[in-house]
């Protein structure tokens, strides 16, 4: 494949194909290799995913694009290896983080939302088993078949943030609108702030904060009364899980009060997020941290190798359901281009 080789070292599976180690032999650079059977996707799948790592490209917190190739039936995406595993992993093997421990981690989530923002692009499937880290833990979000980049600029230059109609997104991570708002749309920014929140609060708690952000989930009910009556969100709902008090600093009681506001227009921005005083607070990373992260690289490394030896695959339903905690490989992208609904 050109200057690209292959090596069989497996970093990741799922219905699209394989994800395997690639080595630029003019260079010598290690770099990830998505292996797509075109007969097992569309195209049009492929073609937007490409795009879409394309237009991302550019910031450290965001999964790099290398390049293209397709060969008979079988594509080739190339892109940044991350060899750190991922979120999912992480929060799966030790149950929840401190606050010291989450803060750089989810700092840097959020410059790569900023950066996403920045240039009119929305994710649309972010959750932790799609935010990798490499061999020096830096943050890198991923998995962006189901992205959307708003199209034309305004006279001031910002992109055009039309609504959205399409249904997608995990449904633990959705945001309480995009179900309801099917006919007039939703602001997928917003949207995208909400996921993170998602986020934010299960690396702290090791928990989804709810099952569904509707009226079928009673901590959800709870907290949309809470925020009309200008109660704090997050006191809510560690109440609604029978925690008793939240443990949490006030800083960060106020930043996930903002992210997880049942109305999208009262949520924060990724760039003011940033500037709140919890995540504002200095770049300091504890020893345990690195701990964790190094512990949590060997033992799905290890889980990893031990199914390609017994050649069992772990399912996307499967990572889905908290009580089956199954680490991916090193390196994991979700299939390009697959419908994740609600």
């Amino acid at each position: 494949m050109r200057h690209f080789q292959l090596h069989d070292v497996e970093l990741g599976v799922g219905g699209y194909g394989r994800v395997l180690r690639v080595i630029n032999s003019f260079s010598g650079e290690q770099v990830a290799a998505k292996v797509i059977d075109m007969s097992l996707s569309s195209e049009q799948a492929i073609e937007h995913e490409v795009q879409m790592l394309v237009k991302v490209t550019g910031h450290v917190n965001v999964i790099g694009y290398r390049g293209f190739l397709e060969d008979d039936q079988i594509c080739y995406i190339f892109m940044d290896l991350a060899t750190g595993g991922d979120l999912f992993g992480v929060v799966e093997g030790y149950g929840s983080l401190t606050e010291e421990e989450t803060r750089p981690l989810f700092r840097q989530i959020m410059r790569g939302m900023a950066h996403l923002h920045q240039i009119g692009v929305v994710h649309r499937d972010l959750k932790l088993e799609n935010i990798l880290l490499d061999e020096h833990d830096t943050v890198k979000l991923c998995d962006f078949g189901l992205a959307h980049a708003y199209e034309g600029r305004s006279l001031t230059g910002e992109p055009l943030r039309v609504p959205l109609h399409r249904v997608c997104s995990s449904e633990r991570y959705m945001a309480p609108e995009i179900s309801l708002r099917q006919a007039m749309g939703y602001d997928g920014e917003a949207a995208h702030v909400w996921s993170c929140g998602v986020v934010l609060f299960r690396m702290l708690t090791g928990s989804f904060a709810f099952d569904r952000a509707d009226s079928s989930d009673p901590r959800f009910s709870r907290v949309c009364r809470a925020a009309f009556n200008g109660e704090s969100i997050t006191h809510t709902v560690f109440v609604g899980f029978d925690f008793g008090c939240c443990p949490f600093s006030s800083t960060f009681v106020a930043l996930l009060d903002q992210m997880l506001h049942p109305k999208a227009g009262r949520r924060c921005s990724a760039e003011a997020a940033l500037q709140t005083a919890w995540l504002a607070k200095g770049e300091t990373r504890s020893h345990r941290i690195r701990k964790v992260l190094r512990k949590a690289m060997l033992a799905t490394a290890f889980a990893f190798a031990t199914r390609c030896a017994a050649k069992k695959w772990p399912s996307d339903e499967a990572r889905e359901d908290d009580s089956v905690p199954l680490p991916r490989g090193p390196a994991h992208y979700d299939s390009a281009g697959s419908e994740t609904s609600g």
